[in-house]
């Protein structure tokens, strides 16, 4: 039963990762939005989304929620991260598909995965 939830969440995940995409180009044409704010709307909704997530249905992890907020080594981690990993990804993804299109870059993706997965850890 695991495996196939873990399935279904997979192919729900990728089908509104391509989604997202074709979802921003009209916006990044018509230029009413830059990549960069596009980036930090879908962060600040999706972190808010799994806080109230969390904090609804695990009653357990309430308390250490609050934990992350007081402690500054945890909260710097995060920070390092969200910045570093989740922007730099994210603003490269829909700065490629402000200056092409979102179906040569989703062509690309694949390639870049398999890329960084064999690169030494």
């Amino acid at each position: 039963m695991k495996r196939l939830v873990g399935t279904l969440c997979g192919i729900i995940s990728a089908a509104l990762f391509g989604l997202g995409g074709i979802l921003a180009q009209p916006l990044l044409s018509e230029q009413v939005l830059t990549p960069q704010q596009i980036v930090l709307l879908r962060l600040l909704i999706g972190g808010a989304m799994l806080l109230l997530y969390r904090n609804l249905f695990f009653k357990q992890a309430r308390k250490s929620t609050k934990n992350i907020w007081t402690h500054w080594r945890i909260l710097t981690r995060i920070m390092i991260y969200g910045i570093a990993g989740l922007c730099t990804a994210q603003i490269a993804f829909f700065s490629a598909i402000n200056y092409s299109n979102e179906q040569l870059q989703l062509s690309f993706s694949p390639l870049v995965r398999l890329f960084c997965l064999y690169l030494p850890r």
